[in-house]
């Protein structure tokens, strides 16, 4: 048993190596002032990320009207368009009118080769023409997103090797804890 153990524990941390962490792209955090409010940034993206994520908190004024709507964009592709109902994760604040959504949404690979292939990405958001500041209920009212992503991509054919061979050390492993119990 001890062997066996020592064996798993080999192969996770010869596996350990090849899982990356994300690294933090651009981030922002912006206060709701004013109605229908928006925000536009530019950033340069001098080499290329993979796995790209975008993590939003958007806190305010998104109750059951219908032009009160959050929009997120990179460049002109459209990422997200939430409600007060179509949030991945929403949370009511105060009665029916002031709402917290966020999520992660995951950035298509081709989306984002597409958007970030001349090395500038353009960010921005929207609220919806409803959507109007009211910090003193439920709290301040305020966007705040982060997108992060990999540098490298995760080299699967290297990791399946590991991966095999880690199996294939387990199973001999178990063939010969079996023969010494025979």
């Amino acid at each position: 048993m001890k062997t066996l153990r020592r064996a798993v524990y080999t192969s996770i941390l010869t596996f350990l190596p090849f899982v990356t962490q994300a690294s933090t792209i651009a981030s922002s955090m912006v206060p709701i002032t004013e109605s229908a409010q928006s925000f536009s940034t530019t950033i340069g993206v001098p080499q290329p990320y993979f796995g790209v994520t975008l993590d939003v908190i958007a806190k305010g004024d998104y109750g059951k009207q219908r032009g009160e709507t959050f929009v997120f964009k990179l460049d002109d592709s459209e990422i997200l368009n939430w409600q007060w109902d179509t949030g991945p994760q929403t949370i009511e604040n105060y009665e029916d009118f002031d709402y917290t959504l966020s999520g992660t949404v995951f950035i298509d690979q081709t989306i984002w080769d597409a958007v970030a292939t001349d090395g500038m990405v353009n960010i921005s958001w929207i609220n919806g023409e409803d959507v109007e500041p009211f910090s003193t209920r439920g709290g301040e009212d305020y966007v705040s997103w982060t997108l992060s992503g990999n540098t490298s991509p995760v080299p699967v054919p290297a990791a399946i090797w590991l991966f095999g061979s880690g199996l294939i050390g387990l199973i001999g492993v178990a063939r010969r804890k079996k023969c010494q119990l025979a």
